[in-house]
């Protein structure tokens, strides 16, 4: 899915494409409000979507949102930010449990507490990363992949998991 972020002013901040999960995540953006437009860069298929925009405690989401919806002009959020922060997004199958910021914040502190994750782990060269299953729900051949512990998808798959 294609994503662009644009500030008040019409600007556009970021331009992006989710990764195979559903997600992507900006450079940390000053206060302001936002638009943040999802487009499909081929037909999209399958059932409803649901869509979770975050920058910081602040979140916007919508759920069943018809997959037609991301060809005929895409789906556009809008979202305020207080103070300084990454915004986060993820395009996951209507009804898929997703992660808030307080679970969010919560699976972060889990990890560096040194309680053991309920996922699979492994350590590369330092750095811990977490098995994510693979979504076959509608109709991907993308398989799992391992990404770095705290990553906004890691997150998710941690709240997901309990």
């Amino acid at each position: 899915m294609d994503v662009k972020v644009t500030n008040s002013g019409g600007n556009v901040v970021y331009r992006g494409k989710t990764d195979a999960a559903g997600m992507f995540e900006t450079k940390s953006l000053p206060p302001g409000n936002y638009v943040v437009q999802f487009n499909a860069a081929t037909t999209a298929k399958g059932g409803p979507l649901a869509l979770l925009v975050e920058a910081g405690k602040q979140q916007t989401g919508a759920d069943s949102v018809p997959a037609s919806k991301f060809n005929k002009g895409g789906v556009a959020m809008k979202i305020e930010i207080s103070s300084a922060a990454t915004l986060t997004g993820h395009v996951a199958p209507a009804g898929t449990k997703m992660a808030t910021s307080t679970s969010t914040s919560n699976t972060s502190s889990t990890a560096t507490n040194g309680k053991k994750s309920k996922l699979k782990t492994k350590v590369v060269n330092g750095r811990t990363y977490v098995w994510i299953k693979g979504d076959d729900s509608m109709g991907s051949s993308f398989g799992g992949h391992w990404a770095p512990e705290g990553s906004p998808e890691a997150k998710i798959a941690e709240a997901n998991a309990r």
